[in-house]
């Protein structure tokens, strides 16, 4: 067995009545370990036995201590370690000796170090693989769960701290410590700090998270899936039972990631590809640290509740605040709604405004002052108004609570009034500050004394509509169901097309190129291969033709003069030929050539990049974009998992940048949209079918003309691992 937690060892970890801390020690300070665990299960009412195990101490904080596991009074049903790397193996074989198969591992010094630890990690994980055990870390902090209650943990548990729907999944320690506090906010189920995940994932955890019934929204700080396959599978499980999972992925920068020097591995690196899982599964990714905070409180304190509508609406007391939100909320893609004549009227008669002047989305209720009603019933009043609308699926209300921390009167007063409108609507309500929300008025630890009931009050403006954002999103998509793409093209036996290249790896050749292309029905431009300019006269060629360098070192041919276009003769297509050579051998001295690439010359039109990438872990990506040279300076392409069915190809091509200009912009070609989506569909195919060969490919430029809307693909590049 490889990690995984069966549902004994699941309630060891979460409801032990026994647990042993093997390297508990008796040093007084702020870091120990075995005084740390102690208060915090006091704190939490914890009513099991805790027994300490170190040969080098009698008792530790008065309490016995024991020489070793098997010394003790009864079988532990959770061993905790947290002694020196060296000394982990043995305390875990001593563990599996006395009947343990649940293990906690707080030490470091194994795979996020140098080889040997990585050593120590691979013991560590064949020795649990063996036995059947389940182990979290190690180098992490451990576990907290509200069903104990009790802390497997090695830091502070907030004294009085609230149990909820939100269960926390982090690699990383200190984040778990961040989001412990958030958790006591809003309510927290379990916290579990993954570590180095040698043994038990984050996966194998959340695959009993996604089915507990007390679990609402899932929130994980991921550095890397380790079992990606079983994410796919518990991510839609999440969505089906209605559980939203929000994660931050760390390490999303594209720096380093080009792969052979290609447009894909330069541009659809581990960040896109992890994006493009996410999109696909209905994840809520996020990009910081504020924006995972104010995400998970909305769905928190909203519970279920989402928006009805497609639309945002939003509401406050300045105009120039709203100007500032909307303004934002428009580069951020949150979805401001266009209210109904209806709407409009009912909100110009409840706030007296003048004829000449009307309501809009947003709306400024602070210009009701001639209603001769106090502001906060104008705002209630807007309030309902505004959930009434067709299109209106949320009601955001900027209202600025202040940072200080100290109790304000007015900010109080408005926070209620938007509180007694929203329980009078079924839609969502939200309140978004610029300033941090000081505790009274955010934190709903105790939400009997919140102004805001339970209205979410959202810190920080950005994060404020990113979380609505993700909230629409994610209701949006929630009840879309999932089918697995149909095969579209040709019938391709892809153990054949790789064992015909078993000895390859690298840049392949474009005759090995267009074979794998064609065998996928993809509109390749047929080319004929010169490896000696004596064979120009053998070619039987219409004019005008292109002529490009044929190098396995070389990615970007035009930089160095190793494409010559528009070659009208014969005569001019010897002169390409060395000119080429002569390009090359100058600029590139160290470069391998095999030849020059002859290929019809097509109408000038739109040019396209399509590529995909087999990212390690995770599998096949497909990305789509604006192409030719300048492929990089023309915004990220849109990214999405392989294999992906027509619909969603088409979609990706339709909202890619410059997707305008597909339509016949200043007179170009109208691009058939739904064949250049089935070429994305093979593409998707080809990668994931060659998935255990394959790096990337390049289709760069496929060429849209008005003889050919569905693009050909003028230049590819495919490379093996």
């Amino acid at each position: 067995m490889k990690g995984g937690i069966d549902g004994t060892q699941w309630e060891s970890f979460t409801a032990p009545r026994r647990i042993a801390v093997v390297g508990a020690s008796p040093r007084p300070g702020p870091l120990n370990f075995a005084q740390r665990l102690s208060r915090n299960n006091a704190h939490l009412g914890f009513t099991g036995a805790t027994y300490f195990v170190n040969p080098r101490h009698d008792s530790i904080f008065g309490r016995p201590c024991y020489p070793d596991l098997r010394a003790l009074p009864d079988k532990p049903d959770v061993c905790l370690i947290n002694t020196p790397a060296r000394q982990v193996l043995g305390a875990v074989n001593d563990g599996i000796a006395a009947g343990v198969r649940s293990f906690v591992v707080h030490s470091g010094g194994f795979g996020e170090t140098g080889a040997e630890g990585h050593g120590l990690q691979a013991d560590l994980l064949a020795l649990c693989g063996e036995t059947g055990a389940a182990l979290i870390g190690p180098n992490c902090l451990g576990m907290y769960h509200s069903r104990g209650p009790v802390a497997l943990y090695g830091a502070d548990i907030p004294p009085g701290i609230r149990r909820g729907g939100l269960a926390v999944l982090s690699g990383s320690g200190s984040v778990s410590v961040s989001m412990m506090q958030l958790g006591q906010a809003v309510g927290l189920h379990s916290i579990v700090s993954t570590g180095n995940e040698a043994v038990t994932t984050a996966e194998d955890i959340l695959e009993h998270l996604v089915e507990d019934p007390d679990v609402t929204v899932v929130a994980m700080f991921v550095e890397a899936l380790r079992r990606p396959d079983k994410f796919r599978t518990l991510a839609r499980r999440a969505n089906a039972l209605g559980k939203p999972i929000v994660a931050l992925k760390a390490g999303t920068s594209e720096k380093g990631a080009a792969a052979a020097g290609s447009h894909t591995g330069a541009m659809v690196g581990t960040g896109a590809a992890y994006r493009a899982l996410f999109d696909d599964l209905n994840v809520i990714a996020v990009d910081d640290f504020e924006e995972l905070r104010e995400t998970v409180r909305a769905l928190a304190v909203l519970g279920g509740q989402g928006p009805t509508g497609p639309g945002v609406a939003v509401a406050g007391m300045s105009g120039g605040k709203l100007s500032v939100v909307v303004d934002l909320a428009e580069r951020l893609g949150m979805p401001i709604a266009s209210l109904a004549p209806e709407t409009i009227h009912r909100l110009n008669d409840a706030l007296a405004l003048p004829v000449e002047t009307s309501a809009h989305n947003p709306v400024d209720v602070g210009a009701g002052f001639r209603s001769g009603k106090p502001g906060t019933e104008n705002l209630a009043d807007c309030v309902r108004i505004l959930a009434s609308d067709p299109v209106v699926g949320l009601v955001l209300v900027q209202q600025s609570l202040s940072g200080s921390g100290h109790s304000n009167t007015l900010e109080r007063s408005w926070a209620s009034a938007v509180a007694d409108a929203a329980a009078d609507v079924a839609e969502p309500v939200v309140i978004a500050s610029e300033f941090p929300v000081p505790p009274e008025h955010g934190e709903p630890d105790s939400q009997r004394r919140s102004p805001a009931g339970s209205v979410p009050v959202l810190s920080g403006l950005r994060a404020a509509l990113c979380a609505v954002r993700a909230l629409t999103w994610w209701h949006r998509r929630a009840n879309r169901p999932w089918t697995p793409p149909a095969t579209t093209g040709p019938t391709v036996d892809p153990a054949a097309l790789l064992d015909r290249l078993h000895d390859r790896h690298g840049l392949l050749t474009p005759a090995e190129t267009e074979r794998i292309l064609a065998a996928y029905g993809l509109p390749v431009v047929p080319t004929s291969h010169i490896s000696a300019e004596a064979e120009l006269d053998t070619l039987d060629l219409e004019f005008p033709v292109v002529a490009k360098v044929v190098s396995p070192d070389i990615a970007h041919k035009s930089d160095i003069g190793g494409v010559v276009l528009g070659i009208a003769s014969p005569a001019e297509l010897r002169a390409a030929y060395r000119r080429i050579n002569d390009n090359v051998r100058n600029a590139r001295p160290d470069a391998r050539v095999t030849g020059v690439l002859v290929a019809p010359h097509l109408d000038h039109g739109i040019e396209l990049f399509m590529g995909s990438r087999v990212e390690p872990g995770l599998g096949a990506t497909v990305a789509v974009g604006l192409g030719g040279t300048l492929v990089e300076l023309l915004g990220h392409p849109s990214v999405l998992t392989a294999p992906l069915d027509h619909a969603t190809a088409h979609e990706a091509i339709t909202r890619m940048t410059g997707a305008k200009i597909l339509d016949g912009f200043r007179g170009g070609p109208t691009a058939d949209v739904g064949g250049l989506a089935t070429t994305l569909c093979r593409l998707g195919r080809l990668t994931s079918d060659l998935a255990d060969r394959l790096v990337d490919v390049d289709l760069n430029p496929i060429i849209v003309t008005h003889s050919h809307r569905g693009g050909l693909v003028a230049d590819a590049r495919i490379v093996l691992d």
